[in-house]
C-alpha cells in the first residue's frame, strides 16, 4: 500500500484556483478546500518574497 505524503496536493485544480484567486487580489474565501488554501498561500508567499527582493 502506498501512502501519500502529508503535504501532497490531492486536487491540482483547487490548488491552481487558489493561486489565481490570490493573483487577482481576491480575499481567501472561507470553507475552501485545503488544496485551494495551499495554492493561495503559496502564491501569497511568492508575491511577498518578490516584493521584498525588488525593494532591496
Amino acid at each position: 500500500m502506498s501512502e501519500q505524503p502529508i503535504n501532497s496536493i490531492t486536487n491540482p485544480d483547487d490548488f491552481l484556483r487558489g493561486q489565481e484567486s490570490c493573483q487577482t487580489g481576491l480575499p481567501s474565501p472561507l470553507n475552501e478546500t485545503e488544496d485551494f488554501e495551499r495554492g493561495y498561500a503559496a502564491q501569497y508567499a511568492q508575491e511577498q518574497m518578490l516584493t521584498e527582493r525588488s525593494e532591496q
